[in-house]
């Protein structure tokens, strides 16, 4: 990778939320070497231009890299990592803008990651962007967006944006810069057009490689047709007492929005009346089997199984919405499109599908609600399967949607159903369960999803299959009400349920469907599961509503009755009653007024009111929250020192320190103070950013400021207090230096784990970094950090140093200097062209893992410099060397620098040669090699093609040629490969036994260097299986090679030395003829692995090559050739 690409923001904030569980173990205070990472780095071009690098790092916290767009230098970023693990980074210039115009997931990395939209995977970004009545959104948005499709539902249209081109859209958003003025532009809303999935699961216990084939006609003997009688699904929700009443589903339509049809299956042949495709496959056939499983539990007739494996409305008429691709994925912008078809066709649309867990607000939901009300559609939508406290997700979060949840055959809720309440918005989500566990239908021709039994059915469980039984239902209920609205049709299916165990109704709403009751009960409910909202801190005042039935028949009396409980479903007595009875008239309606007192307890509870008559019970959940103690939070924000009127501009973050869980969220500060948050009572750190700027988004200075702790038990005003905040600095006593960076860190160590925030500073003129001074904390502790990089002729300080808040200044005496190590730096001319600078990079990575220290520069080819480094023990630093003269990038091992230590590190190191870089390192670079080593039964080989040193590595240097990779054991072939094996990593199967191998590699470079131009390598090592599940590094031989080059890549004179860890012997050849003929050389071996020898004398334009073969104590061995090594100029 070209080195000009790694680079830090001017002034850029990190802020660092508390972690959900505690952090691991950190390094030792007398590490030499980092720990193993925990993941690849992954690098995200967010909407705005600016690049993210994020790298999960085992027993600390993520590395997280910023670089600004082009074009957006000397801004600021605020980068967190929330209580869930979410790693978010905010452009400050993008702050008045959050929340109210840009969707926060543009800003959240890892959600963008696993979205698959970081830039490996997606060379554009969608999105949705909402109009405010006008057509200049595009324009307003720097003109380079490609509209996909038109989404009037919502006023919004679907855009690509192409990465090369997002810093044109982050600077056309710069000058939004508040919401007020984005719509003065036509820009309303801008959403992340965020993926969706079936919500099946995947297949269980039978084995997808001995599947039966997909030719149709033959039957498994232990299928349910063989049986003769009805699933067992279709008389748990009462469908053949609905068919008996004469419900089928006749002259209704249901939509289905899916993976496709397989419209030629026995069951649904002669069902689909209309079909239209809105994803990005080619068609609408099912090759996945999703959708065709789903269409015919809501209409199949069952004719491949004899008319015994019917749908629950099997005469009702099918349309195929395909929305979902031919892997079961889809997109908020094409299911969007796929539900405005639906809905002006269909009264019932059936959605097993689902995104994230949403408060109901998503584009997704409020287009469901728009589409209900314009259209008098019924939206089915199953809740999901992550099995969670609120965790429905969108677009069954929504008001108008029936949320469906999944119980098992014995009316118990599925471990795998989502549950509710709402997130955001209290609700009971789901407000009905059905059987979902094991259900057969449909196989759609040659798919595989769930538990093939033959070529006609397949078994899967999922709310997928538990939201179409309900749908089904809708059909029966719309058949004989053909003039009742979704609203109506909704009350009557959750008001005629069966119970059901598991969890209460903000998880499993009011029960599991009776499709029968539903369809012929006399009385119905009118309100499905109504939520009465929230009973306020103090006064906690009565809720009331007013629950209603419906006749379908004649005149009805009903006993009605209510029981109050908790999550627990503890009974509370005394606080909610209704009227003993209520007369429905015949065809007509009636309603009673319900109030409800507050609880003493705070929390969630349900009120289940019941009423009985005319032969049915009638259940409505009415659900509520009783707010604990809670205070308003004013926080206001004071300008740094002489800031002009009206530039300041400040967000906070607040959180409880008790449970992030409890409160924990950010929100932009005024300087007027009518910044409030509702919060209950606790302590509570509020911690956040002053920044001045110069009017358009760039900002000048910095602050971090607030209260590290705050006991909340009243209302109260927190201060983000800039006017009196200091500014954070270094020097080094009796040497004039410059300061180059700054960084500022406060670290809160928590129970839950750690929360920091960090302001980072890039010296740009006039910019400065301040710290508000602060008091102590009762909760955990509190720690303040400052990095620098100080500078000086031919010297440069690297400071990780420990501050007060009320003295931020740092003073390097004399005893500091006698413990700071010492690094003499030493930039190499490659191959002796001083033409160009050389590019170094350093960064210092704290014990608890706060990313402070992190600097470069350009640095003269051929000079020397000498580096003082401070810093706590345990601190690990990483970094690299590049010549700017060929696109490659020098990374050693990451390593602890001790206290007092000298150590020369040489850049631009020749001569470079192939090698595996198996040592444990700790760096944001996401082209770190994978280990090359063993399991049981498969090698997996990963060659850096140009190595400087043992263990390190580049970004791949393109144009290399002529790869060939072959492996052998006890001399039979095993494998070849001629793959970029850095890159993708070559995989072996190979005996468990013990084996001699052989592993030989050979590369070609010649095109893009002009040194070490081709390279030939044998490794020969002895190899067994480890134990277990186990992975060992493969044992192979290294030379590390010093040529007694001087800095201009001319020969000293001086004898060659050869490092090779824990090495035996070593015989080295040279040439003068590239590799054409060879002379061997005179080895002098000095102990512990280390040998020299002299090279040749080459004249001017002659290059020299060298041969070696070396072994260690255990009689591995390696031979390696490298030609042209170094050339004289």
């Amino acid at each position: 990778m070209p080195p000009r690409r790694i680079a830090r923001a001017a002034l850029g904030a990190g802020l660092i939320g508390a972690l959900a569980v505690p952090l691991g173990p950190t390094f030792p205070a007398g590490a030499d070497t980092a720990p193993a990472p925990a993941g690849p780095t992954r690098t995200v071009t967010l909407l705005t231009g600016d690049m993210v690098k994020v790298r999960p790092v085992k027993g600390r916290l993520p590395l997280v890299t910023v670089t600004p767009g082009s074009g957006r230098k000397n801004r600021t970023f605020s980068t967190s990592i929330r209580p869930d693990g979410h790693v978010v980074v905010l452009p400050a210039d993008m702050t008045g803008l959050v929340g109210k115009v840009i969707d926060p997931a543009l800003f959240d990395v890892t959600e963008l990651i696993e979205q698959g939209y970081d830039d490996a995977r997606s060379r554009e970004l969608p999105l949705i962007v909402q109009r405010s009545g006008t057509a200049r959104a595009k324009a307003a948005l720097g003109g380079n967006l490609r509209e996909t499709r038109a989404l009037p539902s919502i006023g919004a249209v679907a855009v690509r944006q192409p990465r090369a081109k997002a810093p044109n859209l982050g600077n056309a958003l710069a000058g939004l810069r508040t919401s007020s003025r984005a719509l003065t532009t036509g820009v309303k809303h801008i959403w992340l057009d965020r993926k969706l999935k079936a919500t099946t699961l995947p297949a269980g216990a039978r084995s997808a490689t001995a599947l039966p084939g997909s030719a149709r006609g033959a039957v498994t003997p232990g299928s349910a047709r063989a049986a003769g009688k009805l699933d067992r699904n279709l008389t748990q929700v009462g469908a053949p007492r609905a068919w008996g009443a004469g419900a089928t589903g006749r002259g209704t339509r249901v939509a289905v929005l899916d993976t496709g049809v397989d419209p030629d299956h026995p069951d649904l042949r002669g069902r689909v009346a209309e079909t239209a495709n809105f994803s990005e496959s080619p068609d609408t056939a099912d090759r996945f089997g999703h959708g065709t499983h789903v269409a015919a539990t809501i209409a199949g007739t069952g004719a491949a199984a004899k008319g015994e494996r019917k749908g629950v409305a099997p005469d009702a008429e099918l349309l195929i919405g395909k929305v979902l691709d031919d892997d079961g994925n889809g997109t908020d912008s094409g299911v969007l499109a796929g539900m405005e078809w639906a809905a002006s066709r269909a009264k019932v649309v059936n959605m097993s599908l689902g995104g994230d867990p949403s408060d109901g607000t998503d584009p997704l939901a409020e287009a469901l609600n728009t589409l209900t009300q314009k259209h008098g559609t019924l939206f089915v939508v199953a809740a999901g399967n992550a099995g969670e406290i609120s965790s429905v997700s969108t677009p069954a979060t929504a008001d108008e949607a029936l949320a469906v949840g999944a119980v098992n055959g014995s009316d118990k809720l599925a471990e795998f159903s989502s549950r509710g309440p709402r997130t955001g918005r209290y609700a009971a989500k789901p407000e009905i369960v059905a059987p979902g566990v094991d259900i057969i239908a449909a196989r759609a021709q040659g798919t595989r999803m769930g538990n093939v039994l033959d070529a006609e059915y397949t078994s899967s469980s999922g709310t997928s299959m538990a939201a179409p039984h309900v749908a089904g239902a809708a059909a029966l209920v719309l058949q004989r009400h053909p003039d009742w609205t979704p609203q109506q049709i909704k009350a009557a299916l959750v008001g005629s349920t069966d119970p059901a165990t598991g969890g209460d109704a903000f998880e499993r709403g009011s029960g599991r469907l009776n499709a029968g009751t539903a369809v012929t009960a006399p009385v119905v409910a009118a309100l499905a599961a109504p939520h009465l909202g929230t009973s306020a801190y103090p006064a906690h005042p009565a809720l009331s509503a007013k629950i209603g039935w419906r006749s379908t028949a004649g005149a009805a009396s009903l006993d009605l009755s209510v029981k109050v409980t908790d999550r627990e479903g503890r009974i509370i007595s005394g606080v909610a009653s209704v009227p003993a009875t209520v007369e429905i008239p015949a065809g007509g309606s009636n309603h009673v007024a319900f109030e409800v007192k507050a609880p003493k307890a705070p929390g969630l509870y349900t009120a289940e009111v019941t009423a009985k008559g005319g032969g049915v019970t009638i259940r409505t959940p009415v659900t509520f929250y009783v707010e604990p103690p809670s205070h308003t939070l004013t926080i206001v924000a004071k300008p740094l020192p002489n800031s002009a009127e009206g530039k300041t501009t400040a967000k906070a973050e607040i959180m409880n320190l008790a449970n992030a869980a409890i409160y924990s969220n950010w929100t932009e500060v005024n300087t007027e103070g009518t910044t409030q948050v509702r919060v209950p009572a606790g302590r509570y750190g509020v911690l956040g950013k002053v920044y001045d700027t110069d009017g358009n988004g760039e900002v000048m200075r910095g602050a971090i400021a607030g209260t590290p702790e705050v006991l909340v038990d009243r209302d109260l005003t927190v201060t983000l207090d800039g006017s009196v905040a200091k500014p954070v600095k270094a020097s080094v006593q009796g040497l004039e230096t410059k300061e180059v960076t700054t960084t500022a860190a406060l670290l809160r160590t928590l129970r839950q784990g750690s929360w920091a925030t960090m302001l980072y500073n890039g010296m740009a003129e006039g910019q400065t970094v301040y710290v508000q001074p602060m008091g102590g904390v009762q909760t955990g502790s509190l720690k303040a950090y400052g990095g620098h990089r100080l500078t000086a002729p031919g010297k440069v300080y690297d400071l990780i140093e420990p501050f007060s808040t009320g003295d931020p200044a740092t003073v390097i005496t004399p005893a500091d200097q006698a413990r700071m190590a010492q690094v003499e730096q030493r930039f190499a001319a490659f191959d002796g062209d001083t033409s160009m600078d050389m590019r170094e990079r350093r960064v210092g990575v704290t014990p608890e893992g706060l990313q402070l220290a992190d600097s470069s520069s350009d640095v003269p080819a051929g000079s020397t410099r000498t580096d003082y480094l401070l810093a706590p023990a345990g601190t690990i630093w990483f970094g690299y060397g590049a010549p700017r003269t060929i696109e490659w990038v020098d990374l050693p091992p990451a390593s602890e620098f001790k206290p007092g230590s000298r150590t020369t590190l040489t850049w631009g190191r020749q001569p470079l040669r192939p090698g595996p870089a198996n040592q444990p390192n700790l760096t944001d670079n996401q082209c770190q090699p994978a280990q090359t080593a063993r399991t049981r039964g498969e090698m997996t080989i990963a060659l850096v093609d140009m190595q400087a040193r043992p263990d390190g590595w580049d970004c791949i240097l393109d144009g290399v040629k002529g790869r060939r990779m072959a492996l052998s054991a006890d001399g039979k072939k095993i494998g070849e490969y001629d793959g970029d094996s850095h890159d993708r990593p070559a995989r072996f199967a190979v005996p468990t036994r013990a084996a001699n191998y052989e592993l030989t590699y050979e590369n070609d470079a010649s095109d893009v260097l002009p040194v070490s131009v081709r390279t030939s390598t044998k490794w020969t090592f002895r190899s067994a299986a480890p134990s277990g599940q186990e992975s060992v590094a493969l044992p192979l031989v290294t030379v590390d090679y010093d040529l007694a080059l001087d800095l201009l890549g001319k020969p000293t004179g001086k004898p060659a030395t050869f490092d090779v860890p824990a090495g035996k012997s070593l015989k080295l050849w040279t040439s003068l003829d590239d590799g054409k003929t060879w002379q061997s050389a005179q080895v002098t071996s000095l102990g512990s692995g280390r040998f020299s020898a002299p090279l040749p004398k080459a004249t001017s334009g002659q290059g020299v090559s060298i041969r070696v073969h070396a072994t260690d104590a255990k009689g591995n061995a390696i031979d390696q050739d490298i030609i042209r090594a170094y050339r004289i100029r």
